[in-house]
């Protein structure tokens, strides 16, 4: 049993004759281990105003420890709120006390009435039935999801005849079928172009780990659901007026903090599609040698890679189905990759990622048509699916003083296939930085280069967080 401590406070507030605010704040300390502690801090706000009662509940958590896996849920006190006999909304969105059930016939409300609402304010959870007899666990997994999730997001099940209906009305880039399970953010849900804001979980992605698997879903809607912005009327629990300057002036640089964010994953996004938008043309030209189809292949095929991914769990699965031809990514390669997913940077870190991995296949590819010269050369010359050739973004080798600490090499020592090494082990040092610095968590990529060996391809050993590779500074 964990070791708690618990302080609860408790303050009312008044603003003006007709407006009142309530708000309670619990503290909860969870002993995890002899040198680490949670905090957990939930803040309940209510104010009353003519007409009604706005309701908001804050979940927060500090640690000891930030690479300590933490499991997002809502707290208790929301399902008791949900549960009182009061009509409840949040834009044109109603929060859900259970799953909801989705039938063929109702796909079209659906999707015109809900899903692209412009009201909407709650993301939506579609769970899917596979089209294998999985003895009922996708409607397990959605009731366990929605019990996370309850108060922030809603949960929607489709048996098989509502998901091909789906797929029917939609399209494949914007549908769930056969198992997945989709996050619909409430934002624009128009067209193909609109898909990577809609996060998808395919089956096998969840299946592996269950535990895991409702984790993402669950990470991924509480990201979404963060980004809202309160009703003017919580104002009332700002800093005294002495303190309203300073106030106005944090709460403005909050806001364009936020803007800035979006626009940063809006971005990257762009650039991921546009990355993905030169190679399928490179490709086309290289089969057809026209130029004229460049707008041709600008979108995306739906049985191709993505330009886009969730995190990088996501990107190393996409690397083994799509980009096996020339580049090998063993299981074995993965470390606390779960953790890196769970992450508020995992989108980014995902999406780099992948774009690391679409490198090394082109350079696998550009190799077995003659190209000179290794890695760092190839991108160096500026391919459109390079990666930056720069200290900051990648490293061909490792110091002298790692190669001669054996403490510190035999971290390099990696899995790779038995085709380049018989002992199926490697001395890896090229490796991509993910994100430069970031301390223990920045994620890194090692590979080694087999373009003119045995097997024509680059092999991935390892995926995971910087502090498995210490080197002289961090050891």
């Amino acid at each position: 049993m964990k070791d708690r401590l618990r302080r609860i406070e408790v303050r009312v507030v008044k603003s003006g004759v007709e407006t009142t605010g309530f708000e309670a704040i619990t503290y909860d300390e969870y002993k995890e281990k002899p040198e680490s502690t949670q905090r957990w801090i939930v803040v309940v706000r209510a104010v009353v105003v003519e007409g009604g009662v706005y309701v908001c509940v804050e979940n927060r958590v500090e640690a000891d420890d930030p690479t300590a896996p933490v499991r997002i849920g809502r707290p208790r006190v929301v399902a008791e709120l949900l549960g009182l006999p009061s009509q409840r909304a949040l834009g044109s969105s109603t929060p859900l006390r259970g799953a909801q059930e989705i039938s063929e016939d109702q796909i079209k409300w659906f999707v015109e009435s809900l899903l692209r609402s412009s009201g909407r304010r709650l993301p939506a959870i579609v769970c899917t039935e596979p089209r294998r007899d999985d003895h009922g666990n996708w409607r397990k997994r959605a009731e366990k999801i929605h019990r996370r999730v309850e108060g922030f997001a809603n949960v929607f099940t489709m048996e098989v005849e509502a998901w091909e209906g789906l797929k029917r009305y939609l399209g494949e880039c914007l549908a769930v079928w056969d198992g997945a399970v989709r996050v619909y953010a409430p934002s624009s849900l128009a067209g193909c172009a609109d898909s990577f804001r809609h996060r998808y979980f395919r089956e096998e992605q969840i299946e592996r780990s269950w535990e895991h698997g409702v984790d993402r879903v669950v990470s991924t809607a509480a990201r979404m659901s963060s980004k809202q912005r309160l009703p003017r009327e919580f104002s009332i629990f700002a800093a005294p007026v002495a303190a309203r300057t300073d106030l106005v002036r944090i709460e403005s640089l909050e806001e364009e903090k936020l803007e800035l964010q979006i626009a940063l994953e809006e971005i990257e996004s762009e650039l991921n599609r546009a990355n993905g938008h030169l190679d399928r043309l490179r490709e086309a030209c290289d089969r057809s040698g026209m130029s004229d189809i460049f707008w041709g292949a600008k979108d995306e095929v739906a049985d191709g890679p993505p330009d886009n991914v969730d995190d990088i769990e996501d990107a190393v699965l996409n690397a083994q189905v799509y980009l096996s031809d020339w580049v090998a990514l063993p299981g074995g390669a993965l470390r606390d990759v779960e953790l890196l997913s769970n992450q508020p940077q995992s989108e980014v870190w995902g999406n780099t990622c992948w774009r690391g991995f679409r490198a090394l296949a082109s350079y696998a590819r550009a190799k077995s048509r003659g190209c000179e010269g290794g890695f760092w050369e190839w991108c160096q010359s500026g391919p459109a699916q390079g990666w930056p050739a720069t200290d900051k973004k990648l490293s061909m080798n490792e110091s002298e003083a790692v190669r001669n600490n054996p403490k510190l090499w035999e971290h390099r020592l990696l899995p790779v296939d038995s085709g380049v090494d018989p002992s199926g082990r490697i001395y890896m040092v090229a490796h991509l930085k993910i994100q430069e610095g970031g301390g223990d968590l920045a994620p890194r990529v090692y590979f080694y280069d087999d373009t003119q060996g045995r097997t024509k391809k680059v092999h991935v050993g390892f995926v995971g967080p910087h502090r498995y590779m210490p080197n002289t500074k961090t050891s």
